[in-house]
């Protein structure tokens, strides 16, 4: 996941709202959102080459989301280093939790030198947050915040400045208690925004919110929306929002592994 925008406690009706697009290389296999085998709680994408998802949902009496974004500095093209872990385990690891508390010994107990460099956002009933690999836990306040893999509102992300007007129009329709189709529908338009800042610079493609760069792009985009009852929903992608519609996700079983 390289940009998601969430919603937080902007609505009665929609208390939490998520949109993200997934960047990665075109030929990294994958599954969509289905119910994992293994994790019976939970819908989540599959990473196929290191185990894990990058964004999913828990359905069972404990309405939890998590996504997990590859954090990099600013400036800095050298790949990051890997950890002995993968970093969509750790997502799912959040997902497998029944209650908030199991989370919070969940979080509390991560130790960031296990993974690569990461952001990890839960966001249940109570709230939502934001912790990285260096143990900083940031909790959001209600608004719209946009989190890209230079930080949660970081201030020199080309991409960040040009997505986050965006986002922010939308608050409006978020607050009115619009039907679910219109927030998907305003939000698949926001997601499949091409458009680059006009100080794009070096960033390039890259600085859109929906990418398109040779081998490696927007290979998919999510929305997830919880309503006043606590019920999720489910919005997904499979392929650039820009040319893909979203459908509504009905969990399938698969496994949870390629071994």
């Amino acid at each position: 996941m390289c940009i998601l925008a969430i919603y937080n406690r902007v609505s009665e009706r929609w208390p939490l709202v998520i949109a993200a697009n997934r960047d990665e290389f075109l030929e990294r296999p994958s599954l969509g959102p289905a119910r994992l085998e293994g994790h019976p709680a939970v819908t989540a994408g599959l990473d196929l080459r290191a185990g894990g998802t990058w964004l999913g949902a828990r359905e069972d009496g404990y309405p939890l989301a998590a996504a997990l974004l590859n954090r990099r500095q600013a400036g800095s093209d050298r790949p990051a280093p890997s950890g002995k872990y993968s970093r969509g385990a750790l997502c799912l690891g959040a997902l497998d939790c029944g209650c908030s508390g199991l989370l919070s010994t969940y979080l509390e107990g991560v130790e960031g030198g296990d993974y690569g460099p990461f952001f990890l956002l839960t966001a249940d009933s109570s709230g939502a947050n934001v912790l990285d690999d260096g143990g900083h836990s940031q909790e959001l306040a209600a608004g719209v915040t946009v989190i890209t893999n230079l930080g949660v509102d970081p201030p020199d992300c080309v991409r960040h400045a040009g997505a986050l007007p965006r986002f922010r129009a939308l608050l409006p329709l978020l607050e009115s208690r619009p039907e679910l189709e219109e927030i998907v529908e305003a939000l698949a338009a926001v997601l499949s925004d091409h458009e680059l800042p006009a100080d794009a610079q070096d960033e390039g493609a890259l600085a859109g919110v929906c990418v398109h760069a040779g081998d490696y792009g927007t290979r998919s985009a999510s929305i997830l929306a919880r309503d006043e009852r606590g019920r999720l929903y489910y919005f997904h992608a499979d392929g650039p929002p820009c040319r893909t519609g979203f459908d509504r996700i009905n969990p399938r079983p698969v496994p949870a592994s390629t071994s």
